[in-house]
């Protein structure tokens, strides 16, 4: 999936899927490949069921609740299948809201590479606008490890990036690599926006600015990043450990107001 082009029209398939065998080995095919796949499911079932299912089928195992969550303060933002929908009394800085969310991956608090794969299961899409953004950062780390070594390795130092929560009076953040080797498997969790804090390693300052230089580029280039836009009963499944996502801005339909349900694996397919 580090080699992966998003230019290739495939990338953009919607795969129709009933749990069949061979099209759950095309899913995980897929995501092998590419780092993620959509897949439109039957719809017989309540959302909550389609995605227990699409899960299981999948062996990604038990939901999981981000750490962030399962704290006493901020338990009433999470869950093991997350609405994220834009609602007056919803004070989450990203569920909450119709703007857009920039680059990250889930997991604020984690170390990096522990919630391994993301499904955001789509009950009703937007007016307008709220494609979901895929980057392949672990892509672009390997193109850049390539030509500048020295700046990639800045990524990895254990200091590099501090991410901190935006919840409304939650002091809460973590502080790890940005990429790093996991049995041979590149893993990310590189983020930018108001969550996070680039801290160089020391004498590397250099290093790092052209490291955050090349990425933000990259997130911009075709060959990396790409936006996918989800139709009612469609799921995005995607590995968390390897690529980074974010959101457009969208419009709402207040009669009927885009509604995508975000479940947490630790298991990847």
């Amino acid at each position: 999936m580090v080699r992966a082009d998003y230019r290739t029209p495939e990338v953009n398939d919607v795969v129709r899927y009933r749990y069949g065998a061979a099209e759950t080995a095309l899913l995980k095919n897929r995501i092998s490949e590419f780092g993620f796949t959509m897949a439109e499911v039957p719809g017989e079932c309540a959302p909550q069921t389609e995605i227990e299912r699409l899960g299981k089928a999948l062996g990604l195992g038990e939901p999981y609740v981000a750490a962030l969550y399962q704290r006493g303060d901020t338990r009433a933002h999470g869950a093991l299948y997350t609405d994220v929908r834009s609602r007056a009394h919803n004070t989450h800085p990203g569920f909450g809201t119709t703007e857009g969310q920039t680059i990250h991956v889930d997991g604020l608090l984690e170390p990096i590479g522990t919630i391994r794969t993301t499904i955001l299961f789509c009950v009703r899409p937007a007016v307008s606008g709220g494609r979901t953004v895929l980057f392949n950062s672990s892509a672009a780390f390997e193109t850049l490890r390539h030509s500048d070594p020295a700046a990639a390795e800045s990524l990895r130092d254990p200091g590099v990036l501090r991410r901190r929560s935006t919840l409304p009076n939650v002091d809460a953040g973590h502080t790890g690599p940005a990429f790093a080797y996991d049995n041979g498997l590149l893993i990310t969790r590189y983020s930018e926006g108001p969550t996070v804090e680039w801290n160089a390693p020391p004498g590397r300052s250099a290093e790092l600015e052209r490291a955050l230089n090349f990425l933000r580029a990259a997130a911009e280039d075709k060959r990396y990043s790409i936006a996918l836009r989800l139709g009612a009963g469609e799921a995005l499944i995607f590995r968390n450990d390897v690529i980074s996502h974010g959101r457009e801005a969208y419009r709402d339909d207040p009669a009927a107001p885009r509604h995508l349900i975000r479940t947490l694996y630790l298991e990847s397919p």
